[in-house]
């Protein structure tokens, strides 16, 4: 006899008492120069074995570096332990904190203190940047005088320095050093709607500074996307401050300025974010970040008096980019003579460092070829015209070994082709780096058994895990401060790949920084076109479309919405009300007067289920369907989010045209003859199984027997003639697999993501893909398909709520309320268990089922939150 056990370890079962960990502000733990005038505070709380165990009070003190008392709660009766406001609190400009949390549980008991740090950036603008200006590469100039330098000493005093911090705005790429220490491991910069804002990084760099010295701060400047040919709008330029605190309270400023500060050719001879970078190491200038290095062939550097520039914000508002992992070679080949290509084994995004023996001659090239596929004969596959992904090379020939990467441009691949190189390739001498936002990770679902059998096959377990790896790696590789579409060929903001992954990726990681940050690059992308409607690309640049498609704008209130949901932030609903209400009031203005619906004549109306599984029609398929649907989703969400902030009569407003909207869908689509909507106007025509699962998500049919038979249908047209595969786009991916489990359907929804053959995620797998590919075909049906999307990622969303069976109660907040539903029926396709971790602001949630011979169920509950099971 077979049993299966449910384990739920929620935080904790029986122990002694509860502490608070993972102390945040602004969602980041210990932030430097946050811009925030009024910071909310975050833990999360372990309870060590406790079962029922909850925060009855808190107390919080804040402190400056000197220990002094800037504010202290005392006391406070409360449960929460997110989003905590202090109303006392100012902060002052380059002040660094402390702040120390304590926590009381229901007996009254209160924990130990935990401590954590944040600093406050530059509050009052312009005025806290003192004198600083703008340099740069002045128009006309090569965009090889990159190198900026200056010398300057610490002022005569008797004191110690207390604290330095350097401030650094940059709207393209940089990297800086302060004698000759790289300032911080930062990747790469930022990308934004730069006319109407860019950022500044606040980084720490007392122990860098000699106090008796003379210090040199140099700093190289590369295009990013700020001087990029298609987006165009300045030089590469920089501002900077230098902020130096004594212990007699006294201050020093250095400041960037064409005075004290010179520039020079540097050894970057071309930089781009398509093309690649081209690094010159016979253009070198040795010497140049020490002190009293000879800069007289210098010139004074460019002051860029007039910047295209908007608001400059604290980057502390999100994580930054980083070398977060690195690769070493799986197989090193050599297909014609000198020319070596390495495959590392796993598709990313980032680039490689390579190290050439000396023995190579002065201005050789040795050129690297980024790729995600090999050609037949064993070399790499340019397959992107518009993005070669080269780096070259040129050697310097000193005689030493030499040590190159790129640092101002990131590619797409899994494979380099080296050429150029004075010997062989040795496996020690190249390294591939994974180059993301650094988001922790917050999630893992784990199936099992996971192995290959002797037969060469994999189990299912280990087909889903692998499926779940290629989701995780695709999310990463397109998430380089914003969430792209894929890493070698466009890397641009979609907003429709970004709001159908968004669910996937706040399971996975800790997004809700970076989510922030990139609801505010929506608003301001719509600030600058000065209407209410959105474009399907943030920042835009035109490239997309503006008015954007239906479901790549409703991002901006989903992903509003989804803080909402998964993280309880209403300070974003506040801040972006009056953008939200205006998307949608434009998207009100384009409904079909007579038939209710959003058509597909309406304005931005262009990709629909996109990439769908349809012979000979290309990736849109626009739908009315698809259009309505996306309006009455995001008619709901803004009602939900007007009535968090009190606005009843926008809430009773929106959630009429949301109701409005399910019944020109259900009047325009639903034919009771056939027991399923078909879709009368479409483009390209939608697939049946997209027609039904996006009703259903919003419950359309209220009729019982009516709703029976749709999802009947649904499950009839996947089982016959689809012979139980998934072939939608996108849109309907997500959902279908989300509408089976919610109508008892989990069997079909599973057989569907267990398939090896085309179309399925196992046969990506099959075709050894180690990240999602952007169509359900290989390349070797559509040729110009990447192998790193993330718009089919929905999936794994779907692995966390409905097989490991961990989700937020409808309508709640914050993990306030949560089901387990674990699907246990898995058990009968091989999978004997499932192992789920979601790591909440409030702490972590654990269910694991597994199958034993004799077992037993049992159930803990987690602190503060409600359990439905």
């Amino acid at each position: 006899m077979m049993s299966v056990v449910l384990l739920l370890s929620l935080c904790m079962y029986l122990a002694e008492s509860i502490r608070p960990y993972r102390l945040r502000v602004e969602y980041q733990e210990d932030p430097r120069g946050i811009d925030v005038t009024n910071p909310r505070f975050f833990w999360a709380i372990d309870g060590e074995m406790v079962r029922g165990a909850m925060q009855s009070a808190y107390q919080i003190v804040v402190y400056t570096t000197g220990d002094q008392v800037v504010v202290d709660t005392g006391k406070v009766t409360s449960s929460q332990s997110s989003h905590v406001t202090i109303d006392k609190l100012t902060l002052m400009s380059y002040a660094h904190y402390k702040w120390t949390v304590q926590i009381y549980d229901s007996s009254g008991k209160s924990s130990d203190m935990e401590t954590a740090y944040f600093s406050a950036g530059l509050l009052n603008q312009p005025s806290d940047w003192k004198s600083a200006e703008w340099i740069g590469i002045a128009k006309g100039t090569s965009n090889q005088m990159n190198q900026f330098r200056t010398e300057f000493s610490i002022k005569p005093n008797t004191a110690y320095i207390e604290r330095a911090q350097c401030y650094v705005a940059v709207p393209g790429y940089y990297v800086a050093y302060l004698n000759e220490n790289q300032l911080d491991d930062h990747a790469l910069g930022y990308f934004t709607t730069f006319e109407e804002r860019a950022y500044y990084d606040t980084v720490e760099c007392t122990d860098y500074l000699k106090n008796n010295d003379a210090n040199t701060f140099g700093i190289v400047l590369g295009n990013g996307w700020y001087s990029q040919p298609s987006v165009n709008v300045g030089v590469p330029m920089a501002k900077i401050l230098i902020y130096i605190e004594f212990s007699d309270n006294t201050t020093q400023s250095i400041v960037s300025n064409g005075k004290d500060w010179y520039q020079a050719k540097g050894a970057i001879r071309m930089n781009d974010i398509y093309q690649g970078e081209w690094y010159d190491a016979t253009q070198e200038t040795p010497g140049w970040l020490r002190k009293n290095y000879n800069y007289s062939s210098w010139t004074a550097a460019s002051v860029i008096s007039s910047p295209i520039i908007g608001v400059l914000s604290s980057s502390a508002i999100m994580p930054k980019s980083r070398k977060v992992e690195s690769y070493t070679p799986v197989a090193i080949t050599e297909p014609s003579k000198g020319v070596f290509v390495v495959d590392f084994g796993q598709n990313l995004a980032g680039y490689c460092q390579i190290r050439i023996p000396g023995n190579g001659a002065r201005g050789q090239n040795v050129t690297l070829i980024h790729s995600e596929e090999l050609n037949e004969a064993g070399f790499v596959v340019q397959m992107y015209g518009n993005s070669p992904m080269i780096a070259t090379y040129t050697l310097r020939g000193d005689g030493n070994d030499e040590v190159y990467e790129p640092v101002f441009t990131y590619f797409g691949y899994q494979y380099v082709q080296i050429s150029g190189l004075p010997s062989t390739l040795g496996q020690n001498e190249i390294t591939s780096y994974f180059i993301h936002t650094d988001f922790g990770t917050e999630g893992s679902i784990e199936f099992g058994p996971s192995n290959i059998n002797m037969d060469g096959n994999a189990s299912n377990a280990y087909l889903l895990n692998a499926v779940q790896h290629m989701t995780r790696y695709a999310s990463m590789s397109n998430f380089i401060n914003i969430p792209t579409d894929c890493p070698q060929r466009e890397r641009r903001g979609w907003l429709g790949d970004a709001q159908l992954s968004a669910e996937t990726t706040i399971y996975n990681f800790d997004m809700a920084a970076s989510y922030t940050k990139f609801i505010r690059d929506i608003r301001d992308s719509q600030i600058f076109y000065k209407t209410g409607e959105l474009p399907d690309v943030v920042p835009f640049y035109h490239h997309g479309s503006l008015p954007g498609d239906p479901s790549w704008t409703n991002a901006y209130i989903n992903l509003v919405y989804w803080m909402y949901h998964y993280y309880g932030d209403t300070r974003l609903i506040e801040q972006h009300y009056e953008g939200m209400t205006a998307q949608l009031n434009f998207q009100t203005g384009q409904l079909d007067k007579t038939t209710g619906l959003l058509g597909i004549n309406a304005a931005g109306s262009h990709y629909g289920d996109w990439c769908a599984v349809t012979p000979n029609t290309g990736c849109p398929h626009k739908s009315a369907i698809i259009n309505t649907y996306d309006y009455a989703e995001e008619a709901l969400y803004l009602s939900r989010l007007a009535t968090v902030v009190g606005n009843t009569s926008d809430a009773t407003k929106w959630m009429n045209a949301f109701e409005s909207a399910k019944q020109a869908i259900y009047k325009n689509f639903w034919d009771k003859s056939k027991n399923a909507f078909v879709d009368t106007q479409s483009g390209n025509g939608i697939p049946f199984d997209t027609a039904q699962a996006l009703p259903l998500n919003i419950d359309v049919l209220n009729d019982t027997t009516e709703r029976d038979a749709c999802v009947q249908s649904l499950v009839s047209d996947i089982e016959g003639p689809q012979k139980g595969h998934l072939t939608a786009g996108i849109i309907g991916t997500k959902f279908i697999l989300r509408e089976l489990c919610r109508h008892q359907q989990c069997e079909t929804a599973l057989k569907t993501v267990l398939f090896r053959d085309y179309p399925s995620y196992g046969y990506w797998y099959e075709n050894k893909a180690t990240t999602l590919w952007e169509n359900w075909q290989s390349s070797q049906y559509h040729a110009d398909g990447s192998k790193n999307h993330i718009m089919f990622g929905a999936e794994s969303n779907w692995y966390y709520q409905y097989l490991g069976g961990i989700r937020p109660t409808h309508n709640m907040s914050n993990w306030d309320m949560f089901e387990i539903d674990p699907y246990t029926n898995a058990s009968l396709y091989d999978i004997q268990f499932i192992d789920t971790t979601v790591d909440t602001l409030k702490g972590k949630i654990n269910v694991l089922w597994q199958v034993y011979p004799n077992g037993f169920v049992c159930g803990t509950g987690d602190e503060g939150v409600n359990i439905e099971i």
